[in-house]
């Protein structure tokens, strides 16, 4: 493209651009509307392309019909260049009303035999039918409700496109990708009944193109899945945990599982999903978690399973529940299973500080304390505690991974039973990411206030039962 344009040609009139067009470069429907993109509405490129060139062609027809003779008879220098106008739109263009216009003009017009090719985009706009004819094919084996059409270019398309535009100074353009998104998406949308979904679609279906070739790319997003789940049996994991000798590369320590505890909630409740969705991998997102050796009661911890490139979306949830329930319902359970955007993830798991939970702890006292004096200093507490700030140090038993600072939490409720003089019961509300085993123990008072302080007894968490988790509302 080194041919110059001279600056009295070089006109923002929509007609005279198409006229420098097409004298100078074989051009497809799409790509030559494409440069007027801004102009009109409710029109396709293709369209526009056509209103335009037919335009040009009736302007040219009338001069020859107020000539009232034919063109290889007239002498007119004008008259030529038109002629030659209406030449090049024959060889540069797909109109198919210029040909027998030209046959009919002039007796000495000689149709070329030279292959349409477009300058711009080497046809990709005109094999937009084996373009989805391909993505039809390869999309069969997944379900999907909506999707959305994703353009990869060799650069050169775009880098021969913008000195185009530049040398003949077009400013009305919308991007090639774009105009291929739209024209194949609003097919496929046709021909499958199903909507294009721009925020979280379930199918990103990529064309990627190379100059003379091109591919499809099929990307099935993730699904995602959100419930509450129970946990019944201590020393279970949230999360498949690698062990911590061969950091899950497998060892004789951890009998080459790489393993580090023999299941988690994640490995227990995964599968049910996975095998129906036939995804080929997966992730756990809790709203925060429980203790290894906590059980998680009441009504359950909110999750989140995702499904990493599913075939299978439309699952049948409460069945899921019912197997999870009979297969494992003893150690883990389910419930509440729904299918959620995966937008789902950020909130939930920025809930764990968002959310009060309620716990039951079953507390020993390494000295005695009588009922009398149990009730009299865990009523003094509470009046200590209940809507004050406490101050959490990261805890001794998490400090290798965590880091150390000090955490600001609050306390909404603390009722307490005497058992007998080494034991109590203790039930807490408090702020997601409360430290309760530490706010017991105190921690080396790296916790305070704390009830070992409190109670002026060396205490220590024995068990630990989550019983509630809920958001805050209304900052409460």
């Amino acid at each position: 493209m080194t041919e110059k344009i001279p600056n009295k040609n070089r006109d923002s009139n929509p007609i005279e651009i198409t006229k420098n067009i097409v004298r100078l470069y074989p051009i497809c429907p799409e790509c030559l509307g494409r440069q007027f993109a801004l102009l009109g509405t409710n029109m396709a490129n293709s369209e526009r392309a056509e209103s335009l060139l037919n335009t040009i062609i009736m302007q040219i027809h009338n001069d020859y019909y107020n000539m009232n003779q034919a063109v290889d008879q007239v002498e007119n220098q004008d008259v030529s260049k038109e002629l030659a106008l209406l030449t090049k739109i024959a060889e540069n263009t797909t109109s198919t009303v210029v040909k027998p216009l030209l046959r009919k003009l002039s007796n000495s017009y000689t149709e070329s035999k030279a292959e349409f090719h477009c300058a711009i985009c080497n046809n990709v706009f005109l094999q937009t039918n084996e373009i989805i004819d391909k993505i039809i094919e390869q999309t069969r084996e997944f379900e999907f409700s909506n999707f959305l059409i994703g353009t990869s270019i060799n650069p050169i398309f775009q880098e021969k496109e913008d000195e185009f535009r530049v040398k003949l100074n077009i400013t009305t353009g919308e991007a090639f990708k774009k105009n291929l998104n739209r024209l194949v998406g609003i097919e496929l949308a046709k021909k499958w009944d199903l909507p294009v979904e721009f925020k979280e679609p379930e199918v990103n279906i990529i064309i990627d193109l190379d100059l003379h070739d091109f591919k499809i790319d099929i990307v099935s997003n993730p699904l995602c899945v959100q419930g509450r789940y129970h946990k019944y049996e201590r020393g279970i994991p949230q999360t498949h945990w690698p062990h911590r000798a061969c950091h899950g590369k497998g060892c004789k320590e951890c009998n080459v599982t790489g393993k580090q505890y023999p299941t988690s909630v994640e490995e227990l409740l995964t599968p049910f999903i996975q095998k129906y969705s036939l995804g080929t991998d997966s992730k756990f997102h809790g709203a925060g978690r429980e203790d290894i050796d906590a059980r998680c009661l009441g009504n359950g911890r909110p999750f989140i399973i995702e499904i990493k490139e599913p075939k299978k979306r439309s699952l049948d949830l409460q069945k899921i529940e019912n197997e999870i329930k009979e297969q494992v319902g003893k150690r883990v359970d389910a419930i509440n299973l729904k299918f959620v955007p995966r937008s789902k993830i950020k909130k939930i798991k920025s809930r764990g500080e968002k959310t009060r939970k309620s716990y039951r702890a079953f507390i020993e006292s390494k000295n005695p304390i009588t009922k009398e004096e149990f009730e009299e200093k865990f009523n003094a507490a509470k009046k200590q505690v209940i809507g004050k700030t406490i101050y959490q140090r990261t805890p001794t038993r998490v400090a290798h991974r965590r880091a150390d600072k000090t955490r600001e939490k609050e306390i909404y409720k603390l009722n307490g039973e005497w058992i007998d003089e080494l034991h109590i019961i203790v039930d807490i509300e408090a702020m997601g990411g409360t430290y309760i085993k530490e706010f017991i123990s105190s921690d080396n008072q790296r916790t305070t206030p704390n009830l070992s302080s409190l109670l002026d007894r060396s205490l220590t968490c024995e068990n630990l039962d989550v019983t509630s988790v809920k958001k805050i509302t209304n900052g409460k």
